[in-house]
């Protein structure tokens, strides 16, 4: 036994490894993106681009209604063959009627309510949700890959797209001078990689996608269950970015929003052992997926420690020497987010086993109670204090967030040991 835990320990180190290695180069491509944005767009420019890219992620994540992460769930322990044709087809209908409601949906809102976009011109936002059927069927298209074992796959894709996206921001900020609407395309250009990447590698595999009732309807009904989550999820990354332009304008967002950007470089090594993560509760079930789980999550958790100690030291001058001088006051809001990376940490890592649990009420509710506190927060904060006021909200939320996160570590280890303690011949 202990032999098989070493062995597959091992197997998921390499796995990780190589899929951090991928996400670490994709970094690099999207910190060479920041900086172009950062130097040609300025602070005021940046924050009107990411204010408009997180309006369209967040139609695109309220309206997926989670339906990827319950693909996963569904597909646990069954033969690709025998769930991805129906599922497939489910997440294209649901990307087609999905998109066409949520464009009447910002029609209607612009109409209506324009306050809400506190004086984004018309022309951005209409480029930026042209992209919202990408963004859409991203969100199904990387938890399908993860499901049929293809992380390397997307892994190739992903790094295609920041090349892609890359390349189309320099030609459009530097040679085209294009502005903020050329750098939403750009946006769009590398969306669109990721979006169809591997599609033809699961069409192939899914032998042609078809509808079918029962599995549509046992989507959706997954989806209701665990849609509260995204629903949080959205209240809790993205309305301090849209709250902060609303009450203070796109310069502090744009410094706000960059050392947010800085910050999520941590998450490279949690998401990309997520990714592979899921793949193992997928394949082995969460409570075996666990004696491997719980050894990566310690691991990990002491890396960021180091990491974000290394971090704070630097700032001061790599900040500054990286974007310009113009960004020196993200410089202090990356430094206090630093502070909440460990609990980012943990809400990353234990993802794999709520999910592989079928528990989307109990993640659900934790991650709308995290996601309220957070608008709550944010609506106290940033109206006195601004950027900092959006980095204290979200210090606290995350704080809170590791005491749910590490409740459920908890249980699964209990729920491990007494499995293990009680099967016949070592079977966990």
């Amino acid at each position: 036994m202990a032999m098989m835990d070493a062995q597959a320990v091992s197997g998921v180190g390499r796995a990780i490894t190589a899929t951090t290695l991928v996400r670490i180069l994709g970094a690099l491509f999207g910190m060479l993106s920041l900086a172009l944005t950062a130097h040609w767009l300025g602070p005021a420019g940046r924050g009107t681009l990411v204010t408009i890219s997180t309006w369209v992620v967040l139609f695109a994540t309220l309206g997926g209604l989670s339906l990827g992460q319950v693909a996963i769930h569904r597909s646990a322990g069954v033969p690709v063959q025998e769930w991805l044709a129906p599922i497939m087809g489910a997440l294209l209908a649901a990307t087609i009627t999905i998109t066409l409601l949520g464009w009447l949906t910002a029609v209607g809102l612009y109409t209506f309510s324009r306050h809400l976009f506190h004086g984004l011109p018309l022309p951005y936002l209409v480029t930026g949700f042209l992209g919202l059927p990408l963004v859409l069927w991203e969100q199904y298209n990387v938890p399908l890959l993860m499901a049929v074992g293809s992380v390397g796959l997307y892994n190739r894709y992903q790094i295609l797209g920041r090349v892609v996206g890359l390349t189309a921001m320099a030609v459009v900020l530097i040679y085209l001078k294009l502005g903020v609407e050329g750098a939403l395309l750009a946006w769009m250009a590398a969306n669109l990689v990721l979006a169809v990447g591997g599609f033809r590698h699961l069409w192939q595999l899914a032998g042609r996608p078809r509808l079918m009732r029962a599995e549509t309807l046992g989507l959706l009904t997954g989806g209701v269950k665990l849609h509260l989550n995204a629903v949080g999820s959205v209240l809790f990354s993205g309305t301090d970015v849209l709250l902060l332009h609303h009450f203070r304008g796109p310069v502090p967002t744009g410094y706000y929003q960059t050392a947010v950007q800085l910050t999520t470089m941590f998450l490279l090594v949690p998401q990309a052992a997520t990714m592979i993560l899921y793949s193992r509760v997928s394949a082995d079930g969460p409570d075996r997926a666990w004696r491997v789980h719980r050894r990566v999550l310690a691991a990990i958790v002491g890396l960021m420690v180091v990491g974000c100690l290394a971090a704070y030291a630097a700032a001061p001058w790599v900040i500054p020497a990286f974007l310009g001088v113009r960004f020196v006051p993200s410089v202090s809001l990356f430094r206090w987010l630093l502070l909440g990376v460990v609990g980012m940490t943990f809400s990353t890592l234990l993802a794999p086993q709520w999910i592989g649990r079928g528990l989307f009420w109990q993640a659900s509710l934790l991650t709308l109670v995290v996601g309220v506190g957070n608008v709550g927060l944010n609506l106290v904060l940033i109206p006195k204090y601004g950027a900092l006021g959006a980095v204290w909200g979200t210090l606290a939320v995350y704080m809170f967030s590791i005491f749910g996160n590490g409740a459920m570590a908890l249980y699964c280890e209990i729920r491990y040991r007494t499995l293990k303690s009680s099967s016949v011949g070592g079977g966990l």
